[in-house]
């Protein structure tokens, strides 16, 4: 008998050297946990009727490309509590129909029906 089949169809967990769990769950969305040694939730990916929903917590994410990264969506945004910095070598364009700077409003205003 494997890990996957030690546990009940809906929900297995793997144990991993780290220390880590990898908890699958199946059922009408289906998700793939990875969890401290404490249990807490570290990176979750949910498959919803919508598409695949990503989440990491704690640590830090960092993302790498030799070429391009593009993020298309319907909203954008970025919360950091200590600071945020934006750096190019090149060119840095910012284009809106308008660009709000200092402006508590937008930023709730954009929250709405989250």
């Amino acid at each position: 008998m494997t890990l996957l089949e030690s546990a009940p169809a809906d929900v297995r967990t793997i144990g991993v050297s780290s220390g880590r769990k990898i908890v699958l769950k199946s059922g009408d969305e289906d998700e793939i946990e990875v969890r401290s040694p404490s249990g807490e939730m570290e990176v979750s990916i949910r498959l919803t009727s919508a598409g695949p929903e990503v989440r990491v917590i704690g640590g830090s994410l960092t993302m790498e490309s030799p070429g391009p990264v593009a993020v298309d969506c319907k909203r954008y945004f970025v919360h950091a509590s200590e600071g945020m910095a934006l750096y190019s070598e090149g060119d840095i364009s910012l284009d809106g129909r308008n660009v709000l700077l200092n402006c508590a409003e937008a930023w709730e205003a954009g929250h709405e029906g989250d």
